[in-house]
Parts: structure tokens; sequence; C-alpha cells
């Protein structure tokens, strides 16, 4: 439950670009005021986002006067949820903008993926036309929702006993259609590359289906040339989900870190405990600031971010163990034309999410100026995020 507490409350009505998003998010988000957004020394942006199971706090960057932009974060059901626009002084104060309301639904990216997700280890050399009747879809149809369906998968807290293979998996196969076959006969070029980074995923890559044809032989008949390549030798292949999405989880939210892109952080928390906004956004803002120090110089530890996490929410009884999942291969990065990353590059990632997952935890009703004041002088959301995209 969200508690607005001592949060000046001046909301007027504002116009959103969209008031239906597909419920993985990664979709922009415009917001309109009819009168200016008062910009006060240091002020920062967020949206925040208030379903029946979680909230969502994102940073918001300002391109005028009157609008407001941000990235769209998954949510976890199909529902109608409120969106606050929020700005939060040096003061520590947190006012209300504008309020509107946007709708999550299931889209057919969402559907098709679940569907995918779960025929793990049940399909065959026909799946992919019985998927396309089903779905209504084309082959050029169901290629075009390669990034939206890459998304959905990465959106998905998929169980960590799932694998490719299904009921196969660690057992010695041959002569089976995959889900990897069947993606790469509807063309999904990066959710061919997700399915590769997880559970199964190499092995299904060197498995031959029904017809003698191996993920490869799909993919060059496809004229997939990109996945053609690194295919040829799987073993080394350099691949990595298209978005790369790291999360670390906390006794009762989450902090997913875009590897790229603007908004690069999303906090989500789990709406069963009373919480406030207040403490949402200094969380939220403790991360990012952790994460710019991080890329500054090496990591020290910050004693007031550690206490603030470790007692974020003091209602709950215990902690529980801190885990984070990375979307990541253990092989270096690459783009969709196959150019890779340096492994000095991928280890700084890693071992920046890794740090991170060190740092889980909750409360934040003792925060004041240590938060933010480690020696170095205190940054805007703007400047951090800046400082991180470059």
């Amino acid at each position: 439950m969200l508690e607005h507490g001592n949060i000046d409350v001046d909301a007027e009505a504002m116009e959103l670009s969209c008031h239906e998003v597909p419920i993985y998010g990664q979709q922009s988000l415009v917001a309109v005021f009819e009168a200016t957004c008062p910009v006060p020394e240091g002020a920062e942006w967020y949206f925040v986002y208030e379903g029946s199971r979680q909230n969502h706090v994102t940073v918001a960057q300002r391109l005028n006067a009157k609008i407001l932009q941000s990235v769209v974060p998954g949510h976890d059901t199909s529902e109608a949820v409120t969106v606050s626009a929020c700005m939060f002084t040096e003061a520590k104060s947190v006012s209300i903008l504008g309020c509107s309301r946007i709708k999550y639904i299931e889209d057919v990216a969402s559907k098709l993926t679940q569907v995918l997700v779960e025929s793990a280890g049940m399909v065959d050399c026909t799946s992919h036309l019985t998927l396309l009747e089903q779905f209504g879809l084309t082959r050029e149809a169901a290629q075009s929702l390669d990034e939206n369906m890459t998304a959905a998968i990465e959106h998905l807290e998929l169980s960590p006993s799932w694998n490719l293979l299904g009921k196969w998996a660690g057992k010695e196969i041959c002569y089976k259609e995959t889900l990897l076959h069947v993606s790469v006969r509807l063309g999904l070029y990066k959710f061919s590359q997700f399915l590769l980074c997880q559970p199964g995923g190499v092995q299904a890559a060197l498995v031959p289906n029904e017809e003698g044809m191996m993920p490869i032989d799909l993919a060059l008949q496809n004229g997939m040339h990109c996945l053609v390549e690194f295919l040829k030798d799987i073993e080394n292949s350099r691949v990595t989900p298209s978005v790369g999405i790291s999360k670390t989880y906390g006794d009762s939210h989450k902090l997913q870190k875009r590897r790229s892109g603007p908004n690069t952080f999303i906090l989500t928390v789990d709406n069963k405990i009373r919480h406030s906004l207040e403490s949402d956004i200094l969380l939220l803002r403790g991360y990012i600031h952790d994460a710019n120090l991080e890329n500054m110089v090496p990591y020290q530890g910050n004693a007031k971010m550690d206490e603030l996490k470790l007692h974020h929410l003091c209602t709950e009884e215990g902690h529980s163990e801190v885990k984070e999942e990375q979307d990541l291969c253990s092989e270096p990065f690459t783009n969709e034309s196959g150019q890779s990353m340096g492994s000095t590059e991928k280890e700084t990632y890693v071992e920046y999410v890794s740090t991170l997952g060190d740092q889980a935890g909750l409360l934040l009703d003792e925060v004041d100026q240590a938060l933010l004041d480690t020696g170095t002088k205190e940054r805007s959301i703007c400047q951090i995020l800046m400082h991180i995209l470059k």
C-alpha cells in the first residue's frame, strides 16, 4: 500500500501520449500539462505507477516547461493503474504535479511469447504453422513482433527450473524440434538470441529436428545471416539479449537496470507492505547515486545507504536473501550486426551488476544528506543518467 504522507498534492489533469500499453512496458510515455511545470533549483522528476499489487518508480526527463517523458515499466497483471508525475526537490520534499490513468494489456506479442514459453519441450516441425494460424499472422507479421516479443520474455519471471528443452533437459536427444527451431522458423532474430542465453539454449542449437535440420540450417534457409555466423561455432558464439536487463531482488522490491537507453533504472515495489511515496523515490535515488559512484571510483561502500536498504521495511520481520538475476550470457556481448563488445567493457558491466546484488534492502525514513554526500557534490538524476549513458 502506497502512503502519500506529507506530500504536497497540487495535482492537475495531465494528458498522456498513450492510454493502453503492453504488460511488458518498454514504450515511451509523454505527459503534457496545461500549466508550466515549476522548476526549483535541483528539482528532479519521476513517474510513479500505482497498481493493485505493484508500484513502479521511473525517472522522468523534462523536455520543456510543459512536457515530461519516460519509459513505461512492465507490470505484473493486466489492469488500469494510476500514473502520477512527481517533483522531488533538494529539501527532500515530493510534490504531485499531475495524475492520470493508463491500462496495461496483453498484446499479441505477450500472448505469443507466453504460449512459446509454455510449449518448451512440446513442439514439432509444424508448431510454427499452428502458431501463425492461431494468432492470425503471416510469417512477416510475426517477424515484425521480434523486438516486442524479446521485451515480453525478458519481462517474464521464468521459473529457475525452466529450460528450453522442457522435459528433455539434461538428456541426450536428437531429431527433436525445439523452441529455438520454432523461433528461427518465425524469423525472430533477437528472440532467438535471447533463447540461446537461457538454460538448454546451446544444446538446442546443436540438435537436429525430425527433418534433420538444425537451427543454423533454418537460419540459413531464412536468410538470417548474422544468426548463422555465430551459430557456426555456438559454444564460442558471442550472444546476449538485445536489451540486457539485470534484476536485483530485495525483500519486497525489485530493481531493474537496463544496459542502455534512457530511464536506466526502474524500481518495482510490492504493494502488500505499507510504504511511502517518498521512501520509494529515495530508494531509487540511492541506487542511482551508488551506481554513479561505482562508475567513477572503486566502490567503498556507503554506510548510510546500506543502513537505509537494510531497514527500508520495518514492518517486515527478517530479511530474505537478495537474489540477482542477469539476462546475460557467459560470452561477450554482440549487437544485431554481430559486432562484439570488448571483454573489459563486459567485465565492468558484470562487476557493476554484481555490486548492486550485494546491496539490496529496504526503509527510507532515516535518509539524510549522508545518503547523497560521500565526498562528492550532489548530482541531479538527469546528470547521473547522462554520465551513465556516455
